[in-house]
């Protein structure tokens, strides 16, 4: 729940910056660090300013499909937001109406990115760029609003795995040493 806080305030923040136009995707960041198994939330607005009712789906590119968890709502309608064309009043007008939960005007979409399972020996935070986009439809017309997203991953360390993995057959074998040495003893005294 404080991630799903602290991405409304960070897409807050950025409608100060909203130019006009027909359509927008606000993102409060746009990369995210992850190791294996590990959780990351980014949040962000989409709003329309065509006019009438717009489809707009979101999706993310190949290369950051493998990162991601979920993406919610995927598939959604927005009416034009009713604000004024001057840029001030415009992006005062979107922020309350964003702020204000009108999801008929703006959309929140939030990814859940997880870092999946691999294995390296020297692991190093590996790089990978693609997008997120939304595409927008009316009619005939599309408009696809893409977003660079960076995932910077670091795979599981196979040094701990190894390490474990000996530890135990270690332990095995040395149980298994042990217990021949005590019984040949034994043996010995009952002949």
């Amino acid at each position: 729940m404080r991630k799903f806080w602290f991405g409304l305030v960070i897409m807050l923040a950025f409608f100060t910056l909203i130019d006009v136009g027909y359509a927008g995707l606000m993102m409060g960041e746009n990369e995210v660090h992850l190791k294996t198994f590990e959780e990351y939330d980014v949040c962000f607005g989409v709003w329309t300013g065509r006019s009438g009712v717009t489809h707009h789906e979101v999706s993310a590119s190949d290369n950051l499909t493998s990162f991601i968890s979920s993406i919610s709502p995927t598939k959604f309608d927005l009416e034009p937001v009713p604000c004024p064309g001057e840029q001030k009043a415009r992006q005062t007008c979107i922020k309350e109406l964003c702020v204000n939960g009108t999801i008929k005007y703006c959309q929140l979409v939030c990814i859940t990115f997880k870092g999946p399972f691999r294995v390296a020996l020297f692991p190093e935070e590996e790089y990978y760029e693609g997008s997120v986009k939304d595409v927008s439809k009316k009619g005939s017309a599309t408009t696809v609003i893409p977003y660079t997203m960076k995932v910077y991953y670091t795979p599981f360390d196979l040094k701990i795995i190894l390490v474990v993995a000996g530890v135990i057959i270690t332990s095995i074998v040395l149980i298994i040493y042990l217990w021949k040495t005590k019984e040949k003893p034994k043996e010995i005294i009952q002949n």
